[in-house]
């Protein structure tokens, strides 16, 4: 084998590497999305009951030169009993104003477990992880694809022809 063959083969190898890492970090990504979306539909599934709540503060996160993000705090009542949620989604600009009032849906089993009707933004972490995960895997897919067709692609019979008399390989090398 000639060194140019010795370092195409290690080209395509380190090619390989990297579409397979490509592919395992974008599945990865691709996992943690769906199980947050997923987690999203079982909760929206399970919180049947409707009442009206209330947005009673916003939760500053950080302040710094590039702005600040608030997550909201709802207040709604349950069964005659007062209940709090304060959102683990922070956005910038808030997403609800203070004293807005917002529709509820409460899971009867565990009233602290809500979905809030029209709170896109706890969906858009899930999504975006789980788009840039199945978009990755499928770019790493199809580089390795592309790859390893045209490791495999036929030789012209001039290639061949002028590998052969330079001495360089065998004929049988040429398919290896």
């Amino acid at each position: 084998m000639s060194r140019a063959q010795s370092i195409q083969q290690a080209r395509a190898k380190d090619y390989k590497i990297m579409c397979i890492g490509l592919i395992a970090f974008g599945l990865i990504f691709a996992i943690i999305g769906g199980v947050i979306v997923s987690k999203k539909i079982i909760s929206k599934n399970r919180c049947t009951d409707e009442v009206k709540g209330v947005v009673i503060e916003n939760v500053l996160s950080s302040s710094n030169e590039d702005g600040s993000s608030y997550a909201p705090v709802f207040e709604y009542e349950y069964n005659g009993v007062k209940h709090r949620y304060k959102s683990n989604v922070y956005t910038s600009p808030p997403s609800y104003d203070v004293g807005e009032s917002v529709t509820i849906m409460v899971d009867p089993d565990d009233p602290e477990d809500i979905y809030v009707i029209g709170y896109y933004s706890t969906w858009v972490f899930g999504i975006v992880f789980l788009a840039v995960g199945l978009g990755v895997s499928v770019a790493g897919l199809i580089v390795l694809v592309i790859n390893i067709s045209k490791r495999r692609a036929p030789v012209s019979l001039e290639d061949e022809i002028a590998q052969y008399q330079s001495g360089g390989s065998s004929m049988d090398d040429m398919y290896k």
